[in-house]
């Protein structure tokens, strides 16, 4: 018999004699007590262990309970004191919980961003509930998969290892192979859960052009939204690590960003690249820890250039709010500073 976690059930419990009739007139007390077959151990009871006399009619008890866990049990109900010296038992067929729904929980992604790239890893947990919506399964045993509506997740599943996961599990390293906006479905067979509202952004890391006359001259790098075309704005987090192929004549172009990694703020850094001669270089970087497209950019030194940029920024304006809020609100054409 399949049962919900937490769910009501009832349970019928006949006193019988040793040819299997019912003893109408039995009117003893009856204790219940679980015995753990799957797990062989457990942690939770029944609510009620006691049927007293005036539960049985013509010898026959009907119980209502419930048991906030999974896995499979039998009950016990004996009576020692009915007759003396001697245990009257009998013990209930098997009994097969399992959780009413999976609690879904996406775990904060890296500083101030809402939604992760594509191929951006993150966790998730995953808790196996009972019916009550507040009780955790303890000895949830199972195979849990995790999917995305709204988008599409590679591979993601995690075992339930009963009494060591004690029902909540952290799915690592998740990724969405698709962008879109959604929920998370975990399933294990009909038990299933979603959830909130949870998107997944497609983005490039795109490096500007330019070009000018030997010396430094400043590359800059935004990350892309492909949605809505403009730099990531909340993202101060990712970062990128440059790198130069420069196979034109003289001083090779070099730059401090290819020793150390840089981090964008609003979704946007800057990096100077130095060759004292005239030449042309490819300016390329890749994200640390997962991998998203490139744009990379082309950088030409020329003793009759002045410095010029063959990309073109939307910069995004921020305006004061007219209370004293500290919030500013965005629009999409020049940058003014906040006044004071």
């Amino acid at each position: 018999t399949s049962l919900i976690a937490s769910e009501p059930f009832t349970l019928t419990v006949s006193a019988k004699d040793s040819a299997g009739a019912t003893v109408t007139r039995y009117s003893g007390t009856a204790t219940m007590s679980l015995l753990y077959s799957q797990p062989p151990s457990g942690l939770r009871g029944l609510p009620s262990t006691l049927i007293g006399p005036t539960s049985f009619a013509g010898g026959i008890a009907t119980v209502t309970l419930h048991y906030p866990d999974a896995g499979q049990v039998q009950i016990l109900v004996r009576d020692t004191g009915y007759v003396s010296g001697v245990t009257v038992q009998g013990t209930s067929a098997t009994l097969t919980f399992k959780p009413k729904a999976f609690a879904v929980i996406p775990m904060p992604l890296p500083a101030f961003l809402t939604k992760p790239y594509v191929n951006q890893p993150f966790d998730v947990m995953v808790r196996a509930m009972a019916a009550d919506g507040v009780t955790i399964t303890d000895n949830y045993a199972g195979i849990v998969t995790l999917t995305g509506e709204g988008f599409t997740l590679g591979t993601a599943t995690r075992a339930f290892v009963p009494l060591v996961d004690r029902g909540s599990a952290l799915i690592t390293g998740v990724k969405a192979a698709s962008a879109g906006n959604g929920k998370l479905k975990a399933t294990d067979g009909s038990v299933i859960g979603q959830s909130a509202a949870f998107g997944v952004r497609d983005a490039t890391l795109m490096l500007n052009s330019v070009t000018g006359p030997p010396g430094a001259l400043t590359v800059t790098a935004y990350i892309k939204d492909t949605a809505t075309g403009l730099p990531v704005g909340e993202d101060r987090s990712t970062r990128v690590s440059v790198t130069i192929n420069d196979q034109s004549a003289g001083t090779p172009a070099t730059s401090p960003a290819t020793g150390s990694p840089l981090t964008v703020f609003g979704g946007t850094t800057s990096f100077q690249v130095t060759k004292p001669d005239e030449g042309t270089a490819t300016v390329s970087a890749t994200v640390q820890g997962f991998s998203m497209p490139v744009h990379p950019a082309t950088v030409i030194w020329s003793k009759s250039a002045t410095t010029s940029s063959t990309t073109t920024f939307q910069v995004i304006q921020f305006e004061q709010a007219p209370s004293t809020s500290s919030f500013y609100y965005p629009s999409t054409t020049s940058f003014l500073a906040p006044s004071t």
